[in-house]
């Protein structure tokens, strides 16, 4: 397959094969480590019938000629969140239609979230070594190695697709993919702020309150973070977070109090933090997060609805972790709440009649079935 380095002389005619493609494969190099914005080094785009084409971030005026037409056409990636939101800063605005071979498998019983090797040796049958993942993409020239490291993703994406399409419309869930791949871009540009505090471990620990001023920490991290353009975890660790919940100050000798604590935190932001904390307390009486206390009757009924997820995706050939997420399952075990859009349209009902107890599950030949689900 061809491959080339946009330069002055030609960007012109590049930008205009992509104006004029369907879709467009797409991928980047980038390093993000002790960064809140990740640095972009590479952008590679496969085109239909004209081959893959590298475009230099360095190079401003060419990126930014052959840039300004990448949104005009719909883009094929791979587990594409960050590309997205690094793309989304530096083009400003994304295509209208973006789709991710990753939430395809997903949807069409490759698992969830799955790598970019296995997607390939399970429906292509082909294998592709990584060795350039660790790259420095910041020198250049780029070797002759990094190049076909980077060209490899992006001429088979298409290929991928067109073989998780057919499957997905086999399926019937060809409309489901496609509203899926929407959520996720919009999740790219704007994610949710509410999102941001569940990754951090032990929050099913506290109570609503404490969760509720761990939301407000970190949405004030975040912002920190972004301002600052720093890893949120080096504004505030994931821990201290959790302590200050638990043992939430009231002023700001007792934050210094803490020895855990940096001086120089509490100098630079123990009055915003103050604030956060005291934010949280009142949110927690108007809109408190979902938190499932260990052990209550929300707990077990998560429990038993995380392995009844787990068997009919596995029945109808989709991957719960993209479709029925923990956050979706805690809803309806502490709420009864009902996933809408996309999600609805696939299991909705299904849910629904778990929560209502028209289920069961059983073990037997140590395989866990469901006599009553859905085909």
């Amino acid at each position: 397959m061809q491959t080339r380095i946009v330069n002055a002389a030609n960007a012109a005619s590049v930008a205009g094969q992509i104006r004029s493609a369907q879709i467009v494969a797409l991928d980047t190099e980038f390093h993000a480590e002790n960064l809140y914005y990740p640095r972009l080094y590479l952008t590679q785009v496969h085109i239909p019938g004209s081959g893959t084409w590298f475009l230099d971030p360095l190079d401003e005026a060419t990126f930014d000629e052959v840039g300004a037409a990448l949104p005009e056409t719909s883009w094929a990636v791979h587990a594409g969140s960050q590309d997205l939101r690094i793309l989304h800063r530096r083009l400003g605005r994304l295509p209208a239609r973006i789709v991710d071979v990753q939430i395809a498998a997903g949807l069409a019983g490759g698992g969830f979230p799955t790598a970019w090797g296995r997607l390939l040796q399970r429906f292509l049958g082909v294998t592709v070594p990584k060795t350039e993942t660790l790259s420095d993409w910041s020198r250049r020239p780029l070797t002759p190695a990094q190049l076909a490291y980077a060209a490899d993703d992006v001429e088979r994406l298409l290929p991928l697709l067109d073989e998780l399409t057919a499957r997905l419309n086999d399926l019937g869930r060809a409309s489901i993919f496609e509203a899926a791949c929407a959520e996720a871009r919009e999740a790219a540009i704007s994610p949710d702020p509410e999102d941001l505090w569940r990754p951090i471990a032990g929050t099913s620990h506290l109570t609503s309150e404490q969760a509720s001023m761990i939301r407000a920490l970190v949405a004030w991290r975040e912002g920190v973070a972004r301002d600052e353009d720093r890893p949120a975890r080096a504004v505030l660790s994931d821990g201290l977070i959790k302590d200050l919940a638990r043992h939430p100050p009231t002023h700001a000798d007792a934050l210094r109090a803490n020895r855990r604590f940096p001086n120089a935190v509490v100098k630079r932001h123990g009055d915003a933090i103050l604030t956060a904390l005291q934010q949280g307390r009142e949110r927690a009486a108007l809109q408190p997060p979902v938190v499932i206390e260990p052990e209550s009757a929300a707990f077990r009924r998560l429990s038993w609805l995380q392995a009844w997820a787990q068997v009919l995706g596995h029945q109808q050939g989709w991957s719960p972790r993209l479709v029925l997420p923990d956050r979706v399952l805690a809803a309806a075990a502490a709420k009864g709440a009902l996933p809408d859009g996309w999600r609805g349209d696939l299991c909705g009902d299904a849910l629904a009649a778990a929560l209502a107890g028209r289920h069961s599950l059983s073990l037997a030949d140590d395989v866990l079935l469901h006599g009553s689900l859905p085909t």
